[in-house]
């Protein structure tokens, strides 16, 4: 805190985690005491405040266990003092009660500035209100929008700062292996470990990033520091950045002193940690990557003394100069830099084309600092999380960048557990071995990791075998697989995530010869398994395996899919269905698509509408909600594919879109789908739950991983988030609306029937011979059709054959109807606008209209026969996706897209030409016919016709 005119009660106060601060002294002393804080440079009594050039420019009287941050936000507010008379700037120690402590210093104060670390923002944001006069700027940390207007948070773009610390890493590194001591997950830090993460990987593609948060709250651990600076060196790490205060010190130390390559932070740190030199290793630091906090710090004083303070959040990086990475400090650091790398330069700048280019590593430096600076080199941090630009991936594959030691693996498993977690296992290593290794992903702190269960029955060494979670269990279950295409895995092993052991099942009674490339599911307490190969046969058995009874059950039913190995079998549970797509038939593959029920144990063969993929067999399939599966790549006709299709239950249909096609052709990969903000304590710190690792994105994220393509086998991490299906909500009718559909219905039917009969009793009256009883008589049949067919619309619920019915009562209804009324305006057409040359010319006898007529009709019904005989009209049950309750039954065939215009057609061009007709006869009068009545109805259809039907077309 700096104040005016009132210096023996002026302070300033710092502090962030781990710089814990006490006062002892006399009064108008503040002598500050941090025993876990890094030690700032300076002789035992005296702090020495450095210049540009690194020379001692001065001494303060403080005591050296003030810590080198707190020494930093010192200076940079006393350097932003216009004066030493007016103001000063001295510190406030920590204390019990931090916000009284605060509140009793403000007290009698005026015009005062108090610049906080992240451990005060709670205080601060509780006391601002009660001081408007006083500005309170919060060092490294996020005001949020809703704080006091007289707070400022002041941050500093710490990814860029990890992406020079990860540029230099990934450019020195010879193991290809390199790793950053994390600490707790606090913003700073998220940010530096993603900046780092994604350094490293911009230099270095193919290095793998060892990296995990790690639970010292005291942030100066010297037994945590070393002991994962052991844990990298011991998986070939060569390279380590300390960003974890005090503790990230420890283990650099650590590290150098077993020649390992070190980074420091915050500090110079080859003054500080390794003592000019002195300490064992001090060769093998290659820089630090500073903040300049005395600059940012001054520029906030300044703006309050200027008037000129601003509430909100102010961001210091690279682009006003606030960060840096020093030079070298030894020589063998500096012989590093000059080291010259081959880097694969995107070339952001002039468009993104590639190129590889050979470059010193201290020139290669220079470049990304230039990107950074400029803005070239866009970070997309969120808030700090790591997982920050991956909620802009939206309907596209991108490469996702994990910690951890990533192996190319192909038919392996992943399988969705719980806690936003995927378990890999087994699969065909590049290597050509076999693994039986059990890997742990865990998407929140996008992190893969070695697990090391216990248990005497470790599954043996599997590759295209399957894997399903029973969540009731918490277990991952493994069965069939091969050991080495010729030796077929016949057990099931279960792995208990809890208890982090591994078991075998005890299955009773007769068990599924083994085999590999089946297609395996689960829903609920049952676990379903069709097909594969086993001993060169291709298998189309169809078993189910009771997880309460521990027995298999073969079933065999009369309709079934043909035999294949390397198809995907994908559960709907919403639906109690399974859906079985693609795989290997007698050397070709196959696109065909079933669907098996759980309540009726039946198979049906499905025919979606849409554009159908090609046959595939080992691709991926995905559940993305209780309609679509999304398929992608496979392997078709001896090549890998890139493409994706989804298929959706609700519409029976088919989509493919370009945005979802994998970036390269893979095949023998596997893809999991998952909502992260499903589960309750998605993002959560679990060693301590105050604490977020990210932020959950409350969308459907698809994680692919792994494969073999025209490239070799895969180790990337694929992300995609799938554009969610627009489902338009339905509006609910009340059953009256229904019943008045059926009166105005059953109305209609008995005037048109009563008509029939009125026109056949009174056929030799006068009014009725005029209007030709015969056609009346059509009339009214065909009025009369098409309202049954309308009332059957409303009663069919799920009986396919008043399904049928009702298409072929309201068709031929409508065609008997208009076909009549067409053939009628033919004959007025002739008599009234004809050339009559004679009595005989003038008219058109009546067997010829019928002739006429019983030629549309013929046309209509054969059409509905043949549409009948290729595409049958059947129940299907469409979701309306809201809840579970929503299953309607819907009367459509599978090629209904198609049909619906052939079917129409007749219809159409009979009610066209009836307007042509209608147009000619339009001076007909009407006491020589009822055409005047016959043609406003002809329009009315026409219109109506023109507006409902692009509409029902439209309307789900």
């Amino acid at each position: 805190i700096f104040s005016k005119e009132s210096p023996e009660q002026s302070i300033i106060a710092s502090s962030e985690p781990g710089k814990a601060s006490v006062v002892s002294g006399n009064e108008g002393s503040s002598v500050m005491r941090c025993k876990t804080c890094k030690q700032p440079v300076g002789t035992p009594t005296s702090l020495l405040k450095s210049d540009k050039s690194g020379n001692g420019a001065g001494v303060s009287q403080l005591s050296t266990d003030l810590s080198n941050y707190e020494f930093q936000v010192l200076e940079g507010c006393e350097d932003g003092l216009p004066n030493k008379v007016d103001y000063s700037c001295r510190f406030l120690a920590q204390a019990k009660d931090q916000a009284k402590s605060i509140r009793d210093t403000l007290a009698g104060n005026q015009n005062i500035i108090s610049v906080i670390g992240l451990n005060f923002l709670t205080e601060i944001t509780e006391v601002a209100p009660s001081f408007p006069q006083v500005s309170f700027a919060v060092i490294d940390a996020y005001v949020p929008i809703d704080a006091p207007n007289n707070t400022q948070g002041v941050l500093f773009a710490e990814e860029e700062l990890g992406f020079m610390a990860g540029a230099v890493a990934g450019s020195v590194s010879k193991t290809k292996v390199v790793g950053i001591i994390a600490g707790l997950p606090f913003g700073a830090l998220q940010r530096f470990a993603f900046g780092f993460l994604k350094g490293v990987k911009y230099i270095c593609p193919q290095c793998q990033v060892l990296g995990r948060w790690v639970n010292d709250p005291t942030w100066s651990s010297e037994d945590i520091g070393k002991a994962q600076a052991e844990e990298y060196i011991n998986q070939n790490c060569d390279v380590i950045f300390g960003a974890a205060g005090g503790m990230g010190s420890h283990a650099i130390k650590y590290a150098a002193s077993k020649k390992v390559m070190v980074i420091g932070v915050d500090q110079d740190e080859y003054v500080s940690t390794f003592k000019n030199g002195t300490e064992p290793g001090s060769e093998y630091i290659l820089t630090s990557v500073l903040k300049k906090v005395p600059m940012a710090v001054g520029l906030v004083a300044k703006s309050v003394i200027e008037n000129n303070f601003k509430t909100g959040n102010r961001i210091f990086g690279y682009y006003n100069n606030a960060e840096e990475a020093l030079p070298c400090s030894t020589p063998l650091a500096c012989e590093k830099f000059n080291e010259t790398v081959y880097f694969q330069d995107t070339n952001a700048v002039s468009g993104g084309c590639s190129s590889i280019v050979a470059q010193p590593i201290t020139n290669l430096l220079d470049t990304v600092k230039t990107r950074i600076t400029i803005g070239v080199l866009q970070l997309n941090v969120a808030q700090g999380y790591i997982q920050g630009e991956q909620a802009a991936a939206n309907g596209t594959w991108r490469q996702m960048d994990t910690f951890g030691i990533v192996k190319a693996m192909q038919g392996h498993s992943q399988t969705k557990v719980s806690e936003n977690k995927l378990l890999i296992y087994g699969g065909l290593l590049s290597s050509g071995e076999v693994s039986n290794t059990l890997y742990e992903f865990n998407y929140d702190n996008v992190t893969l990791s070695t697990l090391h269960p216990t248990g005497t029955d470790h599954p043996a060494k599997l590759m295209y075998h399957s894997a399903v979670f029973r969540e009731k269990t918490n277990e991952l279950v493994i069965v069939a697989g091969t050991l080495d295409g010729s030796v077929y895995n016949d057990l099931m092993y279960s792995y208990n995530v809890a208890a982090n052991t591994w078991s075998t099942v005890a299955v009773k009674g007769t068990i599924p010869a083994g085999r590999t490339l089946q297609a395996v599911d689960i829903i609920g307490e049952e676990m379903f398994m069709y097909g594969g190969l086993s001993q060169g046969s291709i298998l189309k058995d169809f078993w189910v395996f009771s997880f309460t009874t521990l027995t298999w059950t073969q079933r065999v039913n009369s309709v079934s899919p043909l035999a294949y190995f390397g198809s995907s079998l994908s559960a709907v549970p919403k639906n109690n269905t399974l859906i079985l797509f693609g795989g290997t038939h007698s050397g070709s593959q196959g696109n065909a698509l079933w669907s098996y029920s759980t309540i009726s144990q039946e198979w049906t063969s499905i025919t979606p509408s849409g554009n159908a993929p090609i046959g595939f067999s080992q691709g991926s399939a995905v559940v993305l909600d209780s309609r679509r599966i999304l398929y992608t790549g496979g392997l078709a006709n001896g090549a890998p594919q890139t493409t994706s299709y989804i298929y959706n239950s609700g519409k029976n249909a088919w989509t493919n879109s370009t945005k979802l096609n994998a970036p390269f052709a893979v095949y023998g990969h596997q893809a999991s789908a998952f909502n992260q903000a499903d589960f309750a304590n998605a993002c959560q710190y679990s060693e301590n739950p105050t604490l977020s690792v990210c932020k959950a994105i409350p969308k459907t994220v698809v994680l692919l991983f792994g494969g073999a393509s025209t490239n070799g086998i895969m180790d990337k991490f694929l992300i995609n988030f799938p554009a969610d299906e627009v489902i338009v909500t339905p509006m609910s009718i009340a059953a009256s609306i229904l019943y008045v559909c059926y009166a105005f219905s059953a109305l209609g039917l008995l005037i048109s029937l009563s008509m029939l009969v009125a026109t056949i009793v009174f056929r030799d009256a006068k009014v009725f011979r005029a209007a030709s009883p015969v056609f009346l008589s059509f009339y009214c049949v065909g009025a009369s059709l098409a309202f049954v067919g309308v009332i059957l619309y409303n009663v069919q619920g799920n009986n396919p054959q008043i399904c049928s019915a009702t298409l072929w009562c309201f068709s031929t209804g409508c065609i008997i109807l208009y076909g009549s009324i067409v053939v009628k305006n033919q004959r007025i057409k002739t008599i009234f606008t004809g050339k009559v040359k004679s009595k005989s010319s003038a008219s058109i006898k009546n067997h010829s209209l019928y002739i006429g007529l019983s030629a549309i009709i013929l046309v209509n019904t054969v059409l509905l026969i043949i549409f009948t005989a290729s595409s049958t009209l059947n129940y299907h049950p469409y979701d309306l996706a809201i809840d579970a309750n929503n299953i309607w039954p819907i009367c459509s065939s599978d090629q209904m897209g198609t049909w619906i215009w052939i079917l129409l057609a007749p219809c159409f061009f009979t009610i066209v030409y009836g307007i042509y007709l209608s147009y000619h006869t339009r001076n007909v009068w009407s006491q020589f016919n009822e055409s005047t009545h016959i043609n406003l109805s002809v329009y009315v259809t026409f219109l109506a016709m023109i507006i409902l039907v692009p509409l029902i077309l439209t309307i789900e």
